[in-house]
């Protein structure tokens, strides 16, 4: 310590006192003391060094020039190392010792303050006053002023040891590295109180340490830059605080940032102490509370805080793997400005956001050249402003400029990287068994205790939480994004192509943000689409025209969002369902029509987005390779010099090891030379987006100059398409052409110059191309081949390559062509043969057709060589297509050999000559033997003809094969295809015979491999039938195997017992054959790990099922239809039912066992029994008694189930007898407090329950929920619903578990709503190629509805059309006399209404009060209602109609929904076209899903198709330039199908592992369709013959057709009718009930289609769909119109008030249908007369309704009398009506109709006799015409581009096109008359 004076200074001198203080090699380390000494050390913190200077003025009182006091330190550089169990015993041992200081400390520390606040208070006001008082005016000192410097911090993380024995500080356990570069504190504490202080750091690093890392991270570039300042003033006014970062570089890889957390997250957990005793820390706070309460509160004095921060350059980097330096990326770049300010007016926070920017780019800066870089966000700017006023609400406002954000493949991927990187993997293992585990003690009775139910677990009272009312506080919230631009591009790698564009632009306001939200909201949007061929852009979604302009605007959308208070109604109380207290409305809807255009480019653009980004979800390695943007390939044959526009840079590839790289080249020269064969790969010059938006072909060119030639002019490259130009040679003077080929694949394009003439082979031999002698070049199977530019008009030949590679040719040139030979003979085939050189007999024939190329762009040439390619097809291809190998030997020649073909694939005869030649074909291993035929190549053979194996087996002699021939002759080659008619496959395990012409077939049951079947040749394109035998049976009836997707059953008759065979019929992939398989009716499927045999009932013979086997065949002997079922190891034996359909009915084995369960499926062609393993859920019930003193006892009920139909009981009268004998069912009984699960004692009885209970007894049903007070005086309560999957039912006394299950288990309202509603959507189908709209699709509103809302209900009801109607009338009449005040008007029909002139707040006073309003019904309106434990989903489409827009449409209007007779229709509200409603529930407190009720409602429709139409449309979404499926796919196909055939017997997927959900009511509507179908085009159509051999799907069907020989015809409102589909209490998969829902419809649609349109015969009943054993056929079918569904509300309320909301009780369980319509048949029979007069006389017979069943009776004879009398007089009096009508034509077609009528008549009135019931309303067939247009079509302007639809446009266009057809009529008929 020393004192200074200065003896010079006049005053005296201050007095200081300094203070050094040193420290050094300071360090800590752990160990543990054992053995009375320290073992191992481990260093945690390296030795530090650290200085501090402290310096006093002890003058302080008077002398200011200094400081009071002065600090000074400097801490040298320090040095952690830490692992995760350092870290866990520092933070133990610290909170140890703090804790317990603090326990201790806490108890006194309450007490005593008051006595140290008296005493530093006196002390503090002297001072305070003192300053106050000496230093009012004089200059403010320095008080305090601290220089702290702090050299860095450096921290080491270790991992975890794996095993003790590893060393903590194992190198290669190291982890992370954390430096803190120099820190620069200094603060100045002024006299008045004042502060400043700053904060300087300059860096801050976090290193990846770990071995296996080769870190490849660079720390940013600035160094020595200051990374952070922070200042702070804190004085009088205030205090502020400035926050400066710049220069942060933050790479987040997530995976090394989680590792390090977690080292901290586990540390912290292990190192917490136990927890403290006697639970002190609780009074400390109480008591803390208690003594801050007392102090009085004083007025805050409010200053001023100011705190700002400002982020410059920060780069954010995401990436998901360290290691590559090339690893993909996404760095994100800003700068961020923000201020806070809080002072007396308010607070106030305003932030700024500039220069977002986000790009995908490699990881590594080095790395990122400019096409390695995507941008993924445009620069954009942010804007924030929040104003809190001390006395107003606050405000919100944030706003956007522009958002551009670009979508591409790699940034997509990149993102899933890095997000892949994020999630871990999920562990495999054990969680894939889905089945719970079998609990051997299934049966037993179990303490309520063990069972862990929610319900029974004792809570304690809780308290009724009420909320506190929301009360509005008027805070507002401003949004807007100026707009939004979206980019969509495809392409590979950085440089991707735009191809769809979305703009948008949103604006929002919001009050009430914290309570009851009230926002509005606007968006716009338009989507444009790139079209490539075109090089412009066209719209996807429409603008819409403006009608204040000339313009368009965009479609806009509105959403709105508001919480409102709801108001609990009266009737609430009395009835049982929960109301919450507020509801989320969230309301999306647009008064616009949402137009969508669809073009073919647009489909085209489509699809190939969706790969290239289905492509990118894959791997990330083909993303990095890189594509140039455009290509130029030169294939003219000779060398090429181009010169390139301005706006093109050359690329130039350079390879690193394996990857190859583009990168902008640096010369500067435009001029490229290009040999043959060369590629050039450019790139634009300028951003690729602005480069096609701004298009110009004047910028966007190149110029080439082949050598020796003359330049050509100028190409541009903007649109696709092929362009000819010209060349002089120099020499000779001569002009010649070449072609420019412009195309694009996966975004880039692709230029081609080549010359006219080019050769394209289809031979699976090369052919090298001379000129003379020289050779130009080998055209390669499949490729092209481009005659050079200098040849293409010489004279041409062609040699065939040998196969054998560097052998000597076999044959020699061809006799020689050229171009303007061939060019002249155009589509026809000329035919050039190679002589053998050895062989002069033998020549290799080639066929070769030229086909004109078509030129699109606009050429500068007029007169040019047209572009020509040839191509070369062998003569004769023959394909095998049978499933066996054939071998094939060309007989007349001396080289050929025998070869063999493999089933499924094709071979190219070259040597084979039409006409001369002959094939010998064996079939090998057919039946265990080969067979030979011989086939004669002739030319125009019918396409269809049969071909006669014989055998070449000795055993065999003379048995003989029927194979079928298909002949197809295209341009330039034969097709030959072996194949058979059917394919049988046998999976009975029996022995089959077929019996068709009077020949048998004979089906070994060992043959796997299918049997090649045939009718005889001469009968074949008869409609032919098969008999078949099976076993020791007799034949079956007769049945066809042509109806492809039908599947049956053939019964056949034995002299045991009958055997049930399962029919089902597929088509291959080629169409030629039908699959026909035999599988045995019943199957047994065994998914336990038990034998299971069974038997019939009465017999001993059984049949074992082993473990896991998923198909074993079942022959029933007899008609008992119950079948014993014993496992192995249990003693019992249980009897199920196997006719009936059976959902997951648990058998009760011993309790070694405990149960599995048996689910009986019945489809049309098998019956499958299906055991399979106990899961939760199985057992019906789980009975519980919660009771203290009765037992409960129990039994299966005797009575039996009540049968639906009265026949089946006359049928079954013995069954149900079997059924009641066994009446005295053994009682069993429940203890108090005890729980067991129960299962049906006998399978086959009854499926209720019985039981009693004290004095008490009832009945429980499995379908049934209850919640009852049984005898109502609240001493016993029977609870039965369900928990997960299973019924659990609950005897209690206990009155709060009883309301505690019922509150959980009531209806609820929804407390949050979203509902979307378009009014209008349209879309329209353009094809580019012929600039025709082919379609328009509408999905209109409705017209006007009137809707009246209840008091106390909260939904609009619609009215009547009737009253709605009447309404609409006066309410017009009304608004026409423009009124000014309101008018009470009483209508027609009694009502009375009270109408204003705004239209706002209208009543209905008469017949019942309530709201009214005018309204319509939207296109389509989607509800989704959710509350706590239910959720509700309504979709309704109000209208869908397709219009054919082509000219001169046979059908107009191509769908559309038939409105309902207006008898019916009047009396009920307006139905939409479809209506879904599904309410869900979660069941008891689990995640399980409860379908409660699931509807769907399609009303009746009409589809009128003409081929015209549908040829249009399969062009339209058939690609161009598609090649059809290549051979390779042929093969693949034909492989499928064979796979196909070896599949098990019942194959079903077994991996399905979506989840179990119970369905309670599940119902789709009938779907009943008016079908009209056309075969004539209508309108000019070119392209007929085109469309025969091109377009696939026709090719098949005729075929098809051909080879059943069924003929399409036209087709006039042919009705389909298809029952409808009802599950209740069913438990199912999704994808189950998927499968089930579509089979069940499309099996009926197919057998009606092949019944009603092509006439043909089909397995069982078309119309029948159920079909039982024991059951007759049901015809499930009721008007659509007839159809009621309930929404979420009417739902809740029926289920309130315990209405049986669903119909189950109506007869046959058809919500609301009348009646069951047997006669769906007779109505088919009725419309096959063709006479109206009788159909609508019959209708109107089957419309009066009986009045009993004598009346019944009585006309159903009076129908079968008068069918036949109209049937006879039919034959006399129509051709009599039909000449009065129409002369002579109408004589003929009335015999036709007269016959016919004769035949059907009859046949009808049987039918109506057995269902002269209440026939639905057949609609007498309207015309269309009353169906109007909703638009005319899009008019396309003669540049092709497609532009936003004007109605305008189309109008006019119509009318023109209208007044042509007109003339060109008028100019028809002249000639003729002339």
């Amino acid at each position: 310590m020393e004192s200074t004076m200065s003896p010079l200074r006049k005053a005296i001198p201050p007095i200081t006192d300094n203070m050094k203080v040193e420290l050094s090699h300071l360090k800590m380390y752990r160990t543990t003391f054992a053995h009375g000494k320290f073992q191992n050390e481990v260093e945690l913190l390296k030795p530090v060094n650290m200085d501090l200077t402290i310096k006093r003025n002890l003058s302080a009182a008077w002398y200011h020039n200094i400081p009071d006091i002065q600090i000074d330190a400097h801490l040298r550089p320090m040095s952690l190392v830490l692992s995760q169990e350092d870290l866990a015993v520092v933070l133990r041992t610290l909170s140890e010792n703090l804790s317990e200081t603090a326990s201790e400390e806490s108890t006194p520390s309450t007490a005593p303050p008051d006595k140290a606040d008296t005493t530093s208070n006196k002390e503090n006001t002297v001072v305070i006053s003192a300053v106050v008082e000496a230093h009012q005016s004089a200059k403010l000192e320095t008080k305090l002023k601290l220089d702290f410097k702090f050299d860095s911090l450096t921290l080491l993380l270790y991992s975890p040891a794996e095993t003790p024995q590893q060393g903590a500080r194992e190198p290669r356990l190291m982890l992370a590295e954390f430096t803190l570069g120099s820190i620069h504190t200094q603060l100045l504490q002024l006299s008045d109180g004042a502060m400043n202080a700053t904060v300087r750091l300059s860096e801050c690093l976090l290193d990846d340490k770990r071995s296996h890392i080769k870190s490849v991270t660079s720390s940013p570039g600035a160094e020595k830059s200051v990374m952070l300042v922070l200042s702070y003033r804190a004085g009088r006014e205030g205090t502020s605080l400035q926050v400066a970062l710049q220069d942060l570089y933050l790479c987040a890889s997530m995976e090394f940032l989680q590792t390090v957390a977690n080292v901290f997250l586990e540390a912290l957990a292990n190192g917490r102490p136990a927890a403290p005793r006697n639970g002190r820390p609780t009074n400390a706070s109480s008591s803390a509370t208690s003594t801050k309460d007392t102090v009085p509160a004083q007025p805050p004095t409010v200053l001023r805080n100011t705190y700002s921060v400002m982020v410059k350059n920060p780069e954010v980097v995401f990436v998901a793997d360290l290691t590559r330096p090339d690893a993909p990326a996404l760095v994100m770049t800003t700068q961020v400005e923000a201020e806070y300010n809080d002072g007396p007016d308010g607070q106030r926070l305003t932030a700024v956001v500039r220069d977002l920017k986000v790009t995908a780019c490699p990881f590594l800066r080095q790395q990122r050249k400019p096409n390695h870089v995507t941008t993924v966000l445009q620069p954009c700017e942010l804007f924030f402003n929040l104003h809190m006023p001390t006395s107003q609400p606050q405000s919100m406002e944030l706003s956007i400029s522009a958002l551009t954000l670009k979508v591409s493949p790699i940034i997509i991927n990149t993102v899933i990287t890095i997000q892949s990187a994020l999630t871990p993997a999920p562990e495999g293992g054990e969680g894939d068994e889905k089945e719970s585990p079998m609990p051997s003690d299934l049966w037993e009775h179990r303490d309520l205790r063990q069972l862990k139910l929610w319900f029974l677990e004792e809570e304690g009272e809780e308290d009724a939480r009420s909320l506190a009312p929301l009360v509005p506080q008027g805070d507002t919230l401003k949004l807007g994004i100026d707009a939004i631009c979206l980019t969509l591009e495809a392409g590979v790698g950085h440089r991707t192509v735009p191809m769809l564009l979305a703009k948008a632009s949103f604006h929002g306001d919001a009050k009430n943000l914290s309570t009851l939200i009230n926002l509005h909201s606007t968006l716009n949007l338009e989507v444009h689409y790139y079209n490539e061929i075109m090089g412009v852009w066209e719209p996807l979604l429409e603008p819409l025209e403006d009608e204040t302009s000339d313009g368009f605007r965009p479609w806009s959308l509105e959403l709105k969002m508001k919480k409102k208070p709801l108001k609990h109604s009266g009737i609430a109380d009395e009835v049982d369902f929960s109301v919450p207290d507020y509801k989320t409305v969230i309301s999306v809807s647009s008064k616009d029509q949402l137009n969508i255009m669809l073009s073919k480019c647009g489909l085209n653009m489509l699809s190939n987005l969706g790969m290239a980004f289905a492509a990118a979800t894959q791997t990330a390695e083909s993303f990095q390779r890189d594509q140039a943007p455009l290509v130029l390939k030169n294939r003219l044959g000779v060398a090429l010099s181009v010169l390139l526009s301005d706006m093109f840079v050359r690329l130039v590839p350079e390879t690193h090891g394996d990857t190859v790289s583009l990168n902008r080249s640096k010369s500067t020269d435009r001029r490229v030379e290009l040999l043959d064969g060369q590629n050039l790969f450019m790139d634009f010059a300028s951003d690729q987006f602005s480069a096609m938006t701004s298009l110009n072909a004047k910028n966007y060119y190149i110029q080439p100059t082949p050598v020796g030639h003359s330049e050509a002019s100028i190409i541009p490259l903007i649109k696709v398409g092929r362009g000819m130009y010209s060349v002089l040679h120099n020499e000779s003077h001569v002009t010649r052409f070449f072609v420019c080929q412009i195309y694009s694949v996966e975004g880039s394009k692709y230029v081609k110059i080549r010359s006219p003439f080019q050769i394209i082979n289809h031979s699976t031999v090369s052919f090298r191309v001379f000129e003379g002698s020289t050779c130009l070049g080998t055209s390669l199977p499949t490729e092209e081949f481009c005659v050079p530019l200098g040849s293409y008009r010489a004279q041409l030949s062609l040699q065939p390559v040998n196969a054998v590679e560097g052998a000597e040719a076999e044959y020699g040139p061809s006799e020689g062509f050229s171009y303007e030979a061939v060019t002249s003979q155009s589509g026809e085939c000329v035919e050039q043969a190679c002589s053998h050189l050895r062989d002069s007999e033998c020549v290799f024939k080639v066929n070769m057709v030229a086909m004109r190329d078509t030129v699109t762009l606009h050429s500068t040439e007029e007169n040019f060589d047209p572009p020509y390619v040839l191509h070369l097809w062998p003569s004769v291809q023959l394909r095998n297509l049978l499933p066996y190998p054939i071998t094939y030997c060309l007989q007349g020649t001396t080289i050929s050999t025998p070869a063999v073909l493999e089933a499924g694939h094709s071979c190219q005869l070259h040597t084979a000559l039409l006409d001369q030649h002959t094939v010998e074909l064996r079939l090998l291993d057919y039946m265990q033997q080969d067979w030979v035929a011989q086939y004669s190549l002739r030319s125009g053979q019918d396409e269809i003809s049969f071909l006669t194996f014989s055998s070449l087996s000795a055993s065999e002699e003379g048995a003989e094969l029927d194979v079928g021939v298909h002949v197809r002759y295209e341009a330039g080659q034969a097709l030959l295809a072996l194949h058979s008619p059917y394919w049988m496959v046998n999976k009975t395990g029996r022995l089959l015979q077929y019996k068709s012409d009077d020949v048998h077939h004979k089906h070994p049951k060992d043959y796997s491999s299918p049997l090649l079947f045939s009718f005889k040749p001469r009968n074949f394109f008869q409609n032919n039938k098969v008999r078949l035998m099976i076993s020791d049976s007799e034949l079956s009836d007769e049945f066809s195997i042509d109806t492809v997707g039908s599947y049956g059953d053939v019964k056949c008759k034995g002299r045991l017992k009958d055997y049930l065979v399962g029919v089902k019929i597929d088509a291959t992939s080629f169409s030629l054959t039908r699959v026909v398989t035999f599988v045995p009716f019943y199957v047994l499927e065994n998914h336990t790990r038990h034998l299971i045999s069974v038997c019939e009932e009465g017999h001993e013979q059984w049949t074992e099922a082993p473990p896991l086997q998923s198909a074993v065949p079942f022959w029933p002997e007899r008609e008992s239809k119950k079948l014993k079922v014993k496992v192995e190891g249990c003693q019992s034996t249980q009897v199920i039912n196997f006719h009936k359909p059976e959902n997951c009915l648990l058998l009760h084995l011993d309790n070694t066992l405990g149960g599995i369960t048996v689910d009986v499926n019945l489809t049309e062609h098998l019956a499958v029994v299906r055991f399979s393993n106990y899961h939760d859920g199985a057992a019906p019930f789980l009975l519980i008694n919660h009771t203290k003193e009765h037992t409960l006892q129990y039994h299966q009920s005797p009575k039996q189930d009540k049968v639906g139909w009265v026949s089946d009981d006359l049928l079954d009268l013995s069954f149900s007898l079997d059924g009641s004998a066994s009446s005295q069912r053994e009682i069993v009984e429940l203890e108090a407090g005890q729980a067991v699960y129960y299962t049906w004692a006998e399978p086959t009885g009854s499926r209720v329950l019985n039981w009693s209970w004290g004095h008490h007894s009832g009945e429980l049903n499995i379908e049934e929920d209850l919640l009852l007070d049984v005898g109502g005086e609240g001493s016993l309560f029977l609870l039965s619903f369900y928990e997960g999957l299973q019924r659990v039912a609950l005897f209690t006394q206990s009155k709060r578990l009883y309301q505690n299950i019922c509150n959980s288990e009531k209806a609820e309202l929804a407390n949050q709503e979203i509902i979307l509603a378009l009014q209008d959507l349209g879309v329209s189908l353009v094809n580019n190629t012929t600039s025709q709209e082919v379609a328009f699709i509408g999905i209109c509103s409705s017209d006007v509805v009137w809707e009246c809302k209840l008091q106390k209900k909260n939904r609009w009801k619609t009215l009547s059309i009737k009253d709605a109607d009447m309404l609409e009338r006066s309410y017009r009449e009304y608004i026409e006399s423009n009124p000014v005040d309101n008018k009470i008007l009483t209508l027609p029909n009694d009502s009375q209404v009270s109408l204003t002139p705004s239209g706002l707040e209208m009543r209905m006073l008469k017949p019942y009060d309530a709201l009214l309003r005018r309204n319509f019904l939207p296109a389509l309106k989607v509800e989704y209602k959710v509350s706590a434990r239910q959720q509700a989903y309504r979709v309704q489409i109000n209208h869908i109609q397709i219009q054919n827009q082509l000219p001169g449409a046979i059908f107009p209007v191509v769908y559309y929904p038939v409105k309902p007779p207006k008898s019916v229709s009047m009396d009920s509200e307006p139905k939409p076209l479809t209506d879904v409603s599904i309410i869900t529930r979660a069941a008891g407190h689990s995640d399980i899903l409860r379908i409660k009720y699931f509807k769907v409602l399609i009303q009746e429709m009409d589809l009128r198709l003409d081929l015209g139409f549908l040829y249009a449309l399969l062009d339209l979404f058939t690609q161009e330039h598609i090649e059809t499926v290549t051979t390779e796919q042929e093969v693949e196909l034909f492989q499928k199908d064979i796979e196909y055939i070896k599949t098990q017997l019942h194959h079903v997927s077994s991996t399905d592992s979506s989840p179990i959900s119970l369905y309670e009511y599940f119902h789709i509507s009938p779907i009943k369709l008016h079908l009209s179908f056309s075969l004539s085009t209508g309108g000019e159509d070119g392209q007929k013959e085109k469309r025969q051999k091109e377009l696939i799907p026709v090719q098949s069907l005729n075929l098809l057709l051909k080879s059943i020989g069924a003929t399409l015809t036209d087709v006039q409102d042919v009705v389909f009718k298809l029952g409808f589909f009802q599950m209740t209490y069913k438990f199912n998969t999704r994808s189950q009930l998927q499968w089930e829902v579509i089979r069940h419809y499309s099996k009926q649609a197919i057998k009606q289609m092949y019944v009603l349109v092509l006439g043909l015969d089909v397995l069982g009943n078309p119309f029948g769909l159920i079909r039982g054993l024991s059951e007759g056929v049901e015809a499930f079918f009721y008007e659509p119109y007839q159809g009621a569904i309930q929404g979420p509300e009417e739902f809740v309320e029926g289920m309130a008030l315990g209405v049986k909301a669903l119909a189950g009780a109506a007869v046959g369980g058809l919500a609301g249908a009348a009646s069951r319509i047997t006669g769906a048949m007779a109505k088919g029979v009725a419309a096959m007369t063709l006479d109206e007069e009788y159909q609508q006389k019959r209708r109107e017979a089957m419309n009066r309704q009986p009045r009993g069943l004598k009346e019944g009776l009585a006309r159903g004879g009076k129908g079968l009398v008068s069918g036949f009398v109209s049937g006879i007089t039919g034959i006399v009096t129509k051709p009599i009506k039909g000449a009065q009508q129409e002369g002579a034509a109408g004589f003929f077609k009335g015999v036709g109709k007269g016959l016919v009528g004769a035949v059907t008549r009859p046949t009808g009135g049987i039918i109506d006799m057995a269902s002269s019931t209440f026939q639905g309303i057949k609609r007498a067939t309207e015309p269309s015409q009353d169906v109007d247009s909703l638009r005319p079509p899009r008019f396309i302007h003669d540049d092709g581009v497609i532009r936003p639809y004007r109605e305008r446009e189309g109008l006019g266009s119509q009318m023109l096109q209208r007044k042509l057809a007109m003339a060109k009529w008028i100019l028809m008929m002249e000639d003729e008359d002339s």
